[in-house]
């Protein structure tokens, strides 16, 4: 995912930029992997793989890459998330997005 803000009310697809790798560079899962994100100073919402959740289920896409599709609805501000691997390969990529409030009510 790209830092390019959004309006709310959109499904945006956070996905792992590059694959999750082990120490030797090579694609490899992780024992666990877990997207968490925070919007301003709400609580920290987080999915882990296999264990669905109501706003998100994480998708594997091939070794090491994976995807989450997130709806902003109502949830305009900055978000900082997270894509995290632990167990087998043990990694963290973070990032940012904006999401700007819709100022069209339809």
């Amino acid at each position: 995912m790209s830092n390019a803000g959004v309006i709310a009310g959109t499904v945006v697809r956070f996905y792992t930029s590059s694959a999750f790798s082990d120490v030797t560079g090579t694609a490899a899962d992780p024992s666990v992997v877990v997207f968490a994100y925070q919007v301003g100073s709400n609580p920290v919402q987080q999915v882990t793989y296999n264990a669905p959740t109501s706003w998100g289920t994480i998708v594997k896409d091939g070794t090491g890459l994976y995807h989450v599709d997130v709806d902003t609805t109502g949830q305009a501000g900055v978000w900082t998330y997270a894509w995290v691997g632990t167990g087998n390969v043990q990694t963290r990529a973070e990032g940012q997005l904006m999401v700007s409030p819709a100022t069209v009510a339809i």
